[in-house]
């Protein structure tokens, strides 16, 4: 059952800023997974976070991008934001006021985006705040590449707890290859494939080159 927020929160979806995956290599056991830990629940409200664990190329954002593709419509908002790097985040972030409904955050926090000016901490500020409003509790944050320890010297990484809503509802997925991020909620591993899985994955890599370039480094 959809949550009673939905109408008066719901914000048009977007695939902008969201990588290109023509073919979706089915990972149905793992899917259900996703569901059971993010989906809204009418009996609860509290945050959801699961962080998708996996090596590089594994295929955490094809399966998150699926789960996104399948049920938008259950949440009253989905915000992909890239999590490369923290300036990367940041302007993910900013740039979700310009979806927001006019009047519930303000004209020039909407329009920064836009006008490419404007004071991006006061736009974040805005953004977390709104997904923060008690009766706003039925989106779902994608954190999409969070794989930057956050140590110093690393100018680009950051403390991801730094912009999740300071409330106690919503979903959070993360998709990450740190596996320390699994103490922030639930989490999951996305391991090996099968051998059906495997061949879908070539092929699709050979569909883009991938596989040829690989093939002929091995050779050499």
């Amino acid at each position: 059952a959809l949550c009673i927020d939905l109408p008066r929160y719901r914000t048009h979806f977007s695939l902008e800023g969201v990588p290109v995956v023509k073919e979706f290599v089915q990972r149905p056991a793992e899917m259900v997974q996703l569901e059971n830990a993010l989906l809204p629940q009418p009996d609860t409200q509290r945050r959801k976070i699961l962080a998708l664990c996996g090596l590089g190329g594994i295929g955490k954002t094809q399966l998150a991008l699926e789960f996104v593709r399948r049920h938008r419509e259950e949440f009253s908002s989905v915000f992909w934001l890239a999590g490369d790097t923290a300036d990367s985040l940041r302007q993910s972030i900013a740039r979700c006021a310009t979806r927001i409904p006019k009047g519930q955050i303000s004209e020039d926090s909407r329009q920064y985006a836009l006008s490419a000016s404007g004071n991006v901490e006061a736009v974040i500020s805005e953004v977390l705040g709104w997904l923060a409003q008690p009766d706003n509790t039925s989106w779902l944050l994608v954190f999409d590449n969070v794989d930057r320890e956050f140590t110093w010297p690393d100018v680009h990484a950051y403390d991801i707890r730094k912009y999740f809503p300071g409330a106690d509802h919503g979903s959070i997925l993360i998709t990450t290859r740190l596996m320390r991020l699994q103490q922030l909620g639930e989490s999951q591993q996305l391991g090996r494939v099968d051998r059906a899985q495997a061949q879908a994955i070539l092929g699709s890599w050979y569909k883009h080159g991938y596989g040829q370039r690989l093939f002929t480094v091995r050779r050499n």
